[in-house]
C-alpha cells in the first residue's frame, strides 16, 4: 500500500465501516447510497422492521434514516430507543423539509438537506466516533 494515494488509503480503511441507510422505496435515496458506498459498506433497509433486524445483526458505525414516505422520524427514533438504544448516538436523520424538532436532546444528528455531500460529511463524523 506504499504507493496508494491518501484517498485510496482512506477508502481501504473505511471499507470495514458499516452504515445502515433506512429509507422508503418511494424516496429516491440511490444517489446518497452511491456516495456513501465510496467510503463505507452500506446496508439498506426499506421498512422500520427491516431496519430493526439489521440493527440487531451487528455493529454499525452509523444509521442514516432518510425521512419521507412511510418512514417517520419520531416512530423510528422510538423504535431505536426501545430496541437498540446503543445506536442513538449513531443516528443521522435526513430530511428535505428541515424539521428536526423531534431530534433535539436525543443524541441523534440531523441533516436538513438530502444533498449527498452534506450527509456524507455528517455520516463520516458520526462514524469516526464509533
Amino acid at each position: 500500500m506504499e504507493n496508494d494515494s491518501p484517498v485510496d488509503t482512506k477508502r481501504a480503511r473505511s471499507r470495514l465501516v458499516f452504515v445502515l441507510v433506512v429509507h422508503d422505496p418511494l424516496v429516491n435515496a440511490e444517489r446518497l447510497c452511491e456516495q456513501l458506498r465510496e467510503l463505507f459498506i452500506v446496508r439498506e433497509a426499506t421498512t422500520p422492521f427491516d431496519a430493526l433486524e439489521r440493527l440487531s445483526g451487528g455493529q454499525l458505525a452509523c444509521v442514516v434514516c432518510v425521512l419521507g414516505g412511510a418512514i417517520r422520524g419520531v416512530d423510528f427514533l422510538e423504535l431505536v430507543k426501545h430496541a437498540s438504544p446503543e445506536h442513538l448516538g449513531r443516528l443521522v436523520f435526513v430530511d428535505g423539509e428541515g424539521n428536526a424538532d423531534f431530534v433535539r436532546g436525543t443524541g441523534a444528528s440531523f441533516v436538513p438537506s438530502r444533498e449527498p455531500d452534506e450527509v456524507v460529511a455528517v455520516v463520516s463524523a458520526v462514524s469516526a466516533r464509533a
